[in-house]
């Protein structure tokens, strides 16, 4: 990991819309790691060169990301102007600069040069420090292939051109039937697509070592995928997204703003559904957090089901600063943490240095023939006759502060305020224990605990000193073993572990194996490791930094895989100081997001967080603040949760949430949970997904309520029989309906059968009484 001061930031797939980004991010301070997909890139045959046997490559990501880098006084050069004629005839108008590019990028690739050096002296002239590391380019460009057309899969996607040379484009209700007779042959495997993508290898490896580096060394991760082919084929490679997984950066996508009927038509063809959703799918388990547009929202509440954080924003805005704000959240930078300074830049090196970096003579060059690039998309430069220019506002140089050198006032009202919190939060524990910073405390420990020698105190310091050195040689069980024994016979060494393990778990240092044996020690003293776990997470939620509270909460996490119940009952501490303690909104937004975090990609820890919510609906102070911690979460799954753990004030609740200004969050926990009421339990499933194993079972308890009543009083056996039920199965359903006030009944012996006796309303007012 980069150190606080310079975030770590690796961005992949950067595409023309979002170029203006990286000045953004630039600015902001951040340490810029890049890789361009180039797994869709193509070659293209000279017009004029068939005799001559020469391929241009033309390198979309590439010359997109460079031409960004590029400085503005490039367009206004004599020098650039050189590489202006060669290029001529284009659909889409091309800057002096991505002309220069391309010439150079073309005779580059020619020379099998690394794009590395390329990016390195681009910036050497625009003094950026962007480390640029390409995708492997593809061995074979991958074409689009039917039984008349063989065309790069590139050029069909821009111009929809399927011949290069005529111009020709396909009819598309053709073109539909060739994929659905394509996917039709699927199922026989002896017949012929009738097109298909040729050149696709989803084993091969398109990351290189540098690549792999950046992405296990990053901070944060961000996809910017404003092509959705490129996407869907980078997603299929096995080998990115497993490096993309086991990297401890949270990783964010942009999700694509449209999707047009030709990259519609290349991702069916692909496999992949041609949607938000489909592109979700190949992120599961990859991405943390999803940002996506306002015409998406009606898919916002699927993505959150499956586990994703989904953040929504006007993607065609997403360059300006309330965009970068989103983005930086997502990722879990705060723009909070980043003051504005001035600096001097330096001065730029001159053109001239630029151009004698090339590979060739520019004098031979200046009159060669160089490919057409024919394209069709959206631009955002500006046309002022024949001149084609970018317009761009001088920024200021943003840092992010050193965070390293914080002082802190521990007698600070606020501070002290604080930890009584905390303690009133932990009144629960027993152990009455302050672990110090640097040795074991003296405090004379309780009678029933072992007393606490010099000699044992160093023996066990020393102890927890080796075994978090990480040293191969270590046997580490054994040491686990000696720990959990120190651990569980006294109080005070425990809260020292408890202090110095839990302190060990955010360094970069810390190996895998490292949690398990965490776990373990927990196991010990649960309560005592909770509430040190806790403090931890909640340390510095007056002044946040995203990107350590996003690397606790994928902590908490991985100890949430390995014992579940753990992690439940850090969301139930949690949860519960937020609601009950007195402390500033701030700091409970703050507490919110970390919550947030944590349950993000788990539905049953997020499931949890929502119960939790709602057992503080009644005695909280201001329920705003209840409503505010739900909002996080999907309304269908809120809905879900109040009908299965709210039965006695779920109406209550649910037309409160009408009341308030939610928007369709209230709206949609209403109808969910009016179709539960009414029966509908389809409309429920189409709305919520699957139901939880409680809430099947309340579901049996409502159909066998509607029967007891039909029924009237009858011997459990037989109802057993009728609803072919269990008869033991049948008297626990039963006893829950009664607890529940769901049927006005009672269990009783008659004539040696047990039996379900309805009651009367005498009856059941004396029940009430007696009882």
């Amino acid at each position: 990991m980069a150190s606080e001061s310079s975030k770590s930031l690796v961005i992949i797939s950067v595409g023309v819309e979002h170029s203006p980004l990286l000045q953004n991010f630039l600015d902001a301070g951040l340490q810029l790691t890049i890789l361009p997909n180039t797994t869709g890139d193509f070659s293209l045959t000279d017009d004029n060169g068939s005799e001559k046997g020469n391929d241009i490559w033309y390198h979309h990501e590439i010359i997109k990301l460079a031409s960004s880098i590029v400085p503005d006084d490039f367009a206004q050069s004599s020098l650039a102007k050189i590489f202006t004629k060669p290029i001529s005839q284009t659909r889409l108008p091309l800057t002096d600069a991505e002309r220069f590019l391309i010439q150079w990028v073309s005779e580059q690739h020619k020379a099998k040069q690394d794009f590395t050096d390329f990016f390195v002296a681009l910036n050497e002239y625009s003094n950026k420090k962007i480390s640029v590391h390409p995708l492997k380019l593809p061995e074979n460009a991958l074409a689009l292939q039917g039984e008349d057309f063989d065309i790069p899969l590139r050029y069909f996607q821009v111009t929809g051109f399927i011949d290069r040379k005529a111009e020709i484009k396909p009819d598309l209700d053709e073109l539909r039937n060739l994929l659905n007779e394509t996917k039709e042959s699927k199922s026989n495997k002896k017949a012929k697509p009738k097109i298909a993508i040729k050149g696709l290898d989803i084993k091969r490896d398109i990351l290189g070592e540098q690549a792999k580096k950046a992405l296990t060394e990053a901070d944060a991760i961000l996809i910017l995928a404003s092509d959705p082919c490129s996407l869907g084929i980078l997603l299929l490679h096995k080998e990115f997204t497993r490096v993309v997984r086991e990297s401890k950066a949270p990783s964010t996508l942009v999700c694509p703003i449209k999707f047009s009927f030709r990259e519609q038509f290349i991702l069916e063809l692909l496999s992949i559904k041609p949607s938000l959703i489909g592109i979700a799918e190949l992120c599961s388990g990859i991405i943390d957090h999803l940002v996506v547009g306002p015409d998406d929202a009606s898919e916002v509440k699927t993505l959150r089901t499956q586990g994703f954080n989904v953040l929504m924003e006007d993607l065609t805005k997403i360059k300006d600063a309330q965009g970068l704000s989103t983005i930086l959240k997502g990722l879990g930078i705060s723009l909070n943490d980043i003051s504005v300074e001035s600096e001097d830049q330096g001065k730029k090196r001159s053109l001239e240095e630029l151009v004698t970096k090339l590979t060739y003579s520019t004098t031979d060059n200046s009159t060669s023939d160089i490919v057409d690039i024919v394209e069709e998309a959206e631009t955002t430069v500006e046309l002022a006759g024949n001149q084609v220019t970018r317009q761009k506002k001088p920024k200021p140089v943003i840092k992010l502060q050193d965070t390293e050198t914080r002082n802190y006032d521990f007698e600070d009202p606020e501070l002290v305020l604080t930890q009584e919190m905390i303690e009133t939060l932990m009144e629960e524990l027993t152990e009455d224990f302050t672990p110090p910073d640097d040795k074991l405390s003296t405090t004379p420990a309780e009678k029933t605990e072992e007393k606490i020698t010099e000699e044992s105190q160093e023996a066990f310091t020393e102890t927890i000193e080796n075994f978090l050195s990480f040293e191969e040689s270590s046997n580490r069980t054994e040491m686990v073993q000696k720990i959990g024994e120190r651990i569980t016979k006294n109080a005070d060494m425990a809260g020292y572990a408890a202090k110095k393990l839990t302190s060990t778990l955010i360094s970069s240092k810390t190996p895998p194996q490292f949690f398990e044996e965490y776990v373990s020690l927990i196991k010990t003293r649960p309560l005592l490791f909770i509430k040190e776990l806790v403090d931890w997470l909640v340390a510095d939620i007056e002044t946040p930094d995203y990107v350590t509270f996003s690397q606790k909460s994928l902590i908490i996490v991985k100890i949430g895989r390995i014992e579940t119940p753990f992690v439940e009952q850090i969301l139930e501490h949690l949860v519960k100081f937020r609601m009950t303690q007195k402390i500033s909104p701030k700091k409970k937004e703050h507490l919110r997001t970390i919550i947030g975090m944590i349950t993000a990609r788990d539905v049953t820890l997020q499931r949890k967080a929502i119960r939790e919510y709602l057992t503080h609906y009644e005695i909280a102070k201001k329920p705003d603040d209840v409503w505010l911690g739900l909002l996080k979460y999907d309304a269908a799954l809120v809905a879900l949760e109040i009908i299965e753990h709210e039965s006695k004030r779920g109406v209550k609740i649910v037309q409160d949430a009408l009341t308030r200004d939610l928007g369709s969050f209230g709206h949609i926990v209403y109808e969910v949970f009016a179709a539960y009421q009414k029966g509908d339990i389809e409309s429920v499933l189409s709305a919520a997904g699957p139901l939880s194993d409680g809430l099947v079972r309340k579901q049996k308890r409502v159909e066998l309520a509607e029967k007891i009543t039909k029924f009237g009083s009858v011997p459990i056996e037989i109802l057993a029989n009728n609803v072919q039920i269990d008869p033991k199965e049948l008297e626990s359903l039963v006893y829950e309906m009664i607890n529940e006030n769901e049927i006005n009944a009672k269990i009783g012996v008659v004539e040696g059968r047990l039996c379900i006796i309805q009651l009367g309303e005498k009856e059941n007012n004396d029940q009430t009484n007696n009882g």
